[in-house]
């Protein structure tokens, strides 16, 4: 394996900035590509904001998809793009992703190392919209044995530790499906038995489980596969400058957390330094004044995430492009004991017996919609905190937040105020500082229509994916129940955020643009560096993660001079 703490040489054809996925992506194409190769990351750690996600990638009519309720085509994906980005929307742009995502993760699976789950049914986010589907789209990465990455695997940014089971065992969305049912199902009580026998065999030799899944499982893959190609890789390395010679990258300048700093010489760079997640100052002066701290908006990007690679491309004259519906992916979090560890509520809320409320006491959004969209309305509606609330039943059947399901003794969550506990609502008003009356009268109108199934105020369970993250077994209405089983609970949820939209200007195919719209020789941004292809909204599950792999290979084959997309 390479070493990490020096560049073996001085010039290399393409130096990457950045390990999530759309660096790694660019890197490992790159390798396969027969390019030289330098990878950069500020952290100590490998993997930025990528091990932190859910690891699901949006690839439209991709190869892998199986049988689901209507085949799609990639006209209809475009047109679900058009539809979303609604005036921000870039015809050019959203055609080359479309034509190029699935010949992508096709070459990633032949020279990347990654394998994929092919999906059935996982609706788009807005299944109204012309040229949304009900699935096919979402994929899953397959999870991976950390173990095979000897001394590396330590160095994996490990995933939010709150979502986490005993000390460090990872959980996918299939994890969830059988930890939900395991008292219900006898096979989902024996995979719940073999994860947990597998991480307790881990904890012997390891600080976390070896068994990687989600954004981890993608990052260990790739990086797998870099080092197996001989990339040479160097961390806890920032990028201090670009040197460009009219409009032609010709160098960039590195500074180790140790030793002097480097010029490295090069053909091309890309910048995958995942986006302005905490550069609140930049937020700020770019206009995102709605994302600063005063805003109580928390970023869950890794604190290695402060936009030194958009502010190094500033620095040449490359420029941001702000036409953006959001700044932000967002989220509604919550503090876990007050230790600055957040948890992002992306589906717990979803579930029958829970209901969102505002700082009246009031419901305010569908809370079956996705996690943006209902971050997107606490923005709008200036709510700067809003609470889950729900019942014992809810609670002891699908938990909520660090709170897993049929957890015994609740004590250690109240006695920290994570939990908000009472016997009668009333009380509870009291506890979350709402008036009595308001919250009573919302939970009558929510609990009489819960009883038929129904939610006539919000909608909530009506739309193919909000009963698709509903509980199936709950009929008539998968993500409705009436809350009335005491003792009553709420949990207390502020706006964060899981990564930025406004990136810098580019090319359909990356290449970054200067303030004249001239396209820099050699400069490339990718993954949340580079301006959302979405027009800033939040379209599906993976609209992050799939474009930063296809962008990826993308820029590896320009800057190899390859054809892509690859003829038919």
């Amino acid at each position: 394996m390479p070493k990490s703490s020096a560049a073996q040489l001085d010039s290399y054809d393409v130096v990457v900035v950045g390990t999530g996925a759309a660096g790694l992506s660019a890197a490992v194409s790159a390798r396969s590509l027969g390019l030289s190769t330098l990878l950069i990351e500020a952290s100590p750690y490998i993997g930025g904001s990528t091990s932190r996600s859910g690891g699901v990638i949006w690839i439209p009519a991709n190869p892998y998809r199986t049988a689901s309720p209507r085949p799609d085509q990639p006209d209809d994906a475009i047109a679900y793009i058009r539809a979303e980005a609604g005036d921000y929307y870039d015809e050019d742009a959203a055609r080359l992703f479309v034509q190029s995502a699935g010949h992508a993760v096709q070459f990633l699976a032949r020279h990347g190392g990654l394998s994929y789950t092919g999906p059935t049914f996982w609706p788009d986010y807005h299944p109204f919209l012309d040229g949304a589907r009900e699935g096919g789209r979402s994929m899953r990465i397959d999870e991976f044995d950390g173990r095979t990455l000897g001394d590396y695997f330590n160095r994996l940014r490990p995933p939010l530790a709150s979502m986490t089971l005993f000390g460090g065992m990872m959980v996918s969305g299939n994890d969830l499906y059988h930890l939900l049912r395991a008292r219900r199902s006898f096979a989902s009580a024996v995979h719940v038995l073999k994860i947990l026998s597998r991480h307790a065999l881990d904890r012997i030799s390891y600080s976390r489980g070896t068994r990687l899944c989600n954004g981890s499982a993608l990052v260990g893959r790739l990086l797998y596969r870099y080092l197996e190609l001989g990339g040479e890789l160097m961390a806890e390395t920032a990028l201090v400058g670009i040197q460009a010679n009219d409009l032609k990258i010709t160098a960039c300048s590195l500074q180790p957390a140790s030793g002097p700093q480097q010029r490295i010489q090069c053909e091309a760079l890309v910048l995958a330094g995942g986006g302005l997640g905490r550069a609140h100052d930049l937020r700020h002066r770019r206009g995102a004044k709605s994302a600063t701290p005063a805003s109580g908006s928390i970023s869950l990007s890794p604190d290695s995430v402060r936009g030194e690679t958009v502010e190094a491309a500033l620095a040449i004259g490359a420029r941001i492009d702000a036409r953006q519906h959001d700044i932000a992916a967002w989220v509604p979090v919550s503090e876990v004991s007050d230790s600055g560890n957040f948890f992002p509520h992306f589906f717990d809320r979803s579930k029958p017996g829970f209901i969102m409320i505002d700082e009246t006491g009031q419901r305010f959004v569908n809370e079956a919609s996705s996690y943006h969209d209902i971050g997107a309305q606490m923005k709008q509606r200036g709510i700067q905190t809003a609470h889950i609330i729900f019942d014992h039943r809810a609670l002891s059947r699908y938990g909520v937040g660090v709170v897993a399901p049929g957890t015994f003794r609740l004590s250690k969550w109240v006695r920290s105020g994570y939990l908000i506990q009472a016997d009668t609502i009333e009380a509870l008003a009291g506890q979350i500082g709402v008036q009595f009356d308001t919250l009573s009268a919302c939970l009558q109108q929510y609990n009489r229509h819960a009883q038929l199934g129904s939610d006539p105020q919000f909608h909530k369970g009506e739309s193919p994916y909000d009963r698709y993250i509903g509980d199936a077994e709950h009929r008539p209405n998968p993500c409705v129940a009436a809350i009335e089983n005491p003792p009553f609970y709420a949990v207390k949820t502020r706006l964060g955020d899981i990564g930025t939209f406004c990136g810098l200007a580019t090319t359909p195919d990356g290449q970054v643009l200067s303030h004249q719209n001239s396209p820099f020789d050699g400069l490339y941004a990718v993954g949340n560096d580079r301006a959302s292809l979405f027009g800033g909204t939040y379209p599906a599950a993976g609209i992050t993660l799939g474009p930063a792999l296809a962008h990826g290979v993308i820029a590896a084959h320009r800057i190899a001079k390859r054809p892509w997309p690859p003829a038919p």
